[in-house]
């Protein structure tokens, strides 16, 4: 059936089937999404994408925007992490990975470049290496890697990318259809270099999508720009109130014929008389009044203001994914049974799985090109079975750990004495790193080999057998 079709046989449904037909989404007898009668029709969202200059302001100025871009960031460092190498059983290959992680000052960088990139958008980190700093728009040749000399990160700012060469492989997925090239955008420089995406460690604040991206010339969004209109509201409201605060008592005098003293030229009486006034209330804490004079203070009425704050808080706590407690300093709510335990454990699971997504991939990325230096100890190779393994964020009390400590040490138990675990398996495991584990290792190669070796040994004869040969 063809449009004009269509048409003929809506024209023929009388105005109560449509009502009835598209009640829900309009609705002629209600005003259900007609324009200028259903207000939910005038309510539109439109694309934003904040300023270097307003991210900046809001950063430098606002506390809470502040919390919002660096306390996740915070979080995902706060208790460390450990490096693992399988087969590294003297640490050596370790050891030396975090002399070079200190070296470049990675941690460090690799945090600025996180909060940075929460704040404009994105970041880039920049891998200096020896004497390839004039070959920057040439791809990287990790097959020849030197030593790596320095990092530096570049906001998003302080990068221009070169949109007339995109990339076109299909084999790069993530970033296809992205520029190959940056150009250093400095006013200080005369000389811009342009650097290959490779030599580029890019990261993302909001990862937009990709018309999106390349309306924003290929980088991602601030954070900030998805809670600026409840962080606007909050930040209104509670200027607002601390404006009515100023107000929040107000005197009045009541001064019998007033307008006749002030109309003939007495204002020099009634500036003093009020001055006398407000330094006897001050100063005496008593008010001395004429005949025919009143004084009382108005308290302004602050109903609702106490709940219109509270539903403002909850927004912007639903905006930026941070719990109110940490926020806004404030103690956990009833609903949590007064510890706050459970809006803790579902932030932290947040925080775990940003370290996942965000931090994980940028920091493996970083410790395999310190390991594809020809200088260094893993002689150009990456590590077999390397790996990051992060401290819980949920820290346990001295009495929880006992308590933990005691019931694993029942399970081992159990395990010993059917045969499962040996006493030296449990004991390398629980203290072989020189930290208490709760993970047990079972070395199931030196139980094969045992086995092959018991299977080989000649039984020894009886000594009935012996007898009876004899």
């Amino acid at each position: 059936m063809n449009n004009s079709a269509k048409n003929k046989d809506l024209n023929k449904l009388d105005s109560k089937t449509m009502a009835m037909r598209l009640d829900g989404w309009i609705n002629t007898l209600t005003g259900l999404g007609i324009e200028g009668r259903d207000k939910s029709q005038s309510s539109r969202a439109f694309q934003r994408l904040l300023n270097k200059e307003q991210v900046e302001n809001l950063y430098q100025v606002d506390d809470i925007a502040a919390k919002i871009i660096d306390l996740p960031v915070d979080e995902m460092f706060r208790e460390g992490f450990q490096i693992i190498v399988k087969e590294d059983q003297d640490n050596e290959k370790v050891d030396w990975i975090w002399e070079e992680l200190e070296r470049l000052n990675v941690l460090q960088l690799l945090e600025k470049q996180l909060k940075s990139s929460r704040l404009y958008g994105s970041a880039c980190m920049y891998f200096g290496i020896r004497g390839q700093d004039r070959n920057s728009i040439t791809p990287l040749n990790k097959a020849n890697i030197p030593s790596i000399d320095y990092l530096f990160v570049f906001d998003r700012y302080q990068l221009k990318p070169i949109d007339t060469q995109l990339e076109n492989n299909l084999r790069e997925s993530l970033g296809f259809g992205e520029p190959i090239f940056y150009e250093l955008d400095s006013r200080d420089i005369k000389e811009k270099p342009t650097f290959h995406k490779s030599r580029l460690l890019k990261s993302d604040g909001v990862t937009l999508p990709y018309a999106l991206a390349k309306k924003n010339k290929f980088w991602g969004d601030s954070v900030l720009s998805r809670v600026y209109d409840a962080l606007s509201h909050y930040r209104t409201a509670n200027t607002s109130l601390g404006a009515l605060a100023q107000d929040f008592s107000v005197p009045i005098l009541k001064i019998q014929d007033l307008v006749e003293m002030v109309s003939q030229a007495d204002e020099k009486l009634f500036e003093a008389r009020v001055k006398l006034l407000s330094l006897m209330s001050s100063s005496l804490n008593a008010i001395v009044l004429r005949e025919n004079e009143s004084y009382e203070r108005l308290t302004l009425n602050t109903t609702g203001v106490p709940e219109i704050m509270k539903v403002l808080r909850e927004r912007l706590v639903a905006a930026s994914g941070i719990p109110h407690t940490l926020l806004f300093g404030e103690g956990p709510g009833g609903s949590m049974g007064g510890t706050g335990t459970s809006e803790k454990m579902d932030w932290y699971d947040n925080v775990r799985s940003k370290q996942n997504t965000l931090l994980t991939p940028l920091l493996m990325k970083i410790i395999k090109m310190i390991c594809l230096q020809k200088n260094g100890k893993t002689r150009g190779e990456v590590p077999e079975g390397l790996s990051i393994q992060y401290t819980p964020l949920w820290q346990l009390t001295e009495k929880e750990q006992l308590e933990l400590r005691k019931a694993q040490a029942d399970i081992d138990a159990i395990y010993i004495d059917k045969g499962v675990y040996t006493p030296e398996e449990v004991a390398v495991s629980r203290f072989g790193s020189g930290e208490y584990s709760y993970e047990t290792q079972v070395d199931l190669e030196s139980r094969e080999s045992f086995e092959e070796t018991e299977s080989l040994e000649p039984e020894e004869e009886s000594e009935e057998e012996v007898a009876v040969d004899a």
